[in-house]
């Protein structure tokens, strides 16, 4: 048996038992069992990031879904006009007077 999925609060389900990514435009990652997803989701560093203590309220997240890797990318809602290309991480927040902490991931309904 292979390895459970990271939980990602942008991964859901739809009703044909495809995964689809909302941070990637609703990007197909595959049916429910899968090799595709596992490959797609465990590429991404979205889900790692936005768990991670440093992780901010408004920091704003999306995946860019290539063949069988994603690459996260991330903004904030206050400074993102600041910046020419999104950051991979969020060594940015440290510092922000704005920085809010997310909510764990068990209090958004229906992650995946």
């Amino acid at each position: 048996m292979s390895e459970p999925l990271p939980p990602c609060e942008f991964r859901t389900l739809d009703q044909s038992n495809v995964y689809r990514c909302s941070a990637a435009e609703g990007a197909s990652l595959g049916p429910r069992d899968g090799e595709l997803v596992r490959q797609i989701c465990g590429s991404c560093s979205v889900p790692a990031v936005l768990a991670s203590e440093g992780s901010c309220l408004h920091l704003i997240a999306w995946a860019e879904v290539e063949d069988e890797r994603s690459e996260g990318n991330f903004a904030c809602r206050f400074f993102h006009p600041l910046y020419d290309a999104p950051w991979h991480d969020t060594a940015v927040c440290t510092t922000c007077p704005y920085w809010f902490p997310r909510p764990p991931l068990e209090l958004l309904p229906d992650h995946a």
